[in-house]
């Protein structure tokens, strides 16, 4: 796999992009970009995991409202819970 061209990352979450170049029907070369969005957690053994989508730019926005509604509302309501620890993550 190519190395990604961006990466950030915080806590137990890690965005990767990478730039892909296609041939289109003229024959010419063109760019295009997609990302991966990674959550490491442990499971029940103790062991590290990671959790991995892959989305398009234009995708991850589409994503990225829907998570920002659902947990305004769920954090309105008083309903939100942070168990998640951030440190030691590998």
């Amino acid at each position: 796999m190519a190395e990604p061209v961006y990466k950030l990352r915080k806590g137990v979450h890690d965005i990767a992009v990478f730039e892909n170049t296609y041939i289109t029907k003229d024959g010419a070369s063109d760019v295009f970009y997609s990302m991966t969005i990674q959550r490491s957690y442990k499971d029940k053994q103790g062991q590290w995991q990671k959790q991995t989508i892959s989305e398009t730019p234009e995708q991850a926005l589409i994503l990225a409202s829907l998570i920002e509604k659902v947990a305004t509302d769920i954090i309105s309501k008083g309903k939100s819970t942070n168990d998640v620890p951030n440190d030691n993550v590998p």
